[in-house]
């Protein structure tokens, strides 16, 4: 959320960089710094990445929520450190019936994520 100000400075502040409401400025600064640099990846490397960082998640959703680990065990997916781009394929694509017939809630959401 972008913060915005009364001022002449339209929401930037004495840098005149926009000021951005409810993060830490360090938190954002480390995004920031983090898509400036993934801009000149490779894209093997970018995909790469993106899976290392998927795959914390989805080991979160299995344990965490029965629909997930049920979905991802009928995709075969059991080792979840070795899943890629060809395996994730394997994954059905979440339905509109999969959203309103389910619960898709996790039993331990992580207090970062109030």
């Amino acid at each position: 959320m972008i913060k915005q100000h009364g001022g002449r400075d339209g929401g930037r502040g004495a840098a005149g960089k926009k000021q951005v409401a409810g993060r830490a400025p360090a938190a954002m600064a480390s995004l920031l710094r983090s898509l400036e640099q993934s801009q000149w990846v490779a894209g093997r490397d970018l995909l790469s990445r993106q899976f290392r960082q998927l795959r914390p998640l989805l080991a979160h959703a299995v344990r965490t929520v029965p629909f997930y680990q049920q979905r991802f065990a009928e995709a075969g997916l059991r080792d979840l450190e070795q899943i890629g781009p060809s395996s994730w394929r394997s994954v059905p694509i979440l339905t509109r019936a999969d959203l309103q017939n389910n619960e898709l809630l996790s039993s331990a959401v992580p207090p970062a994520h109030g």
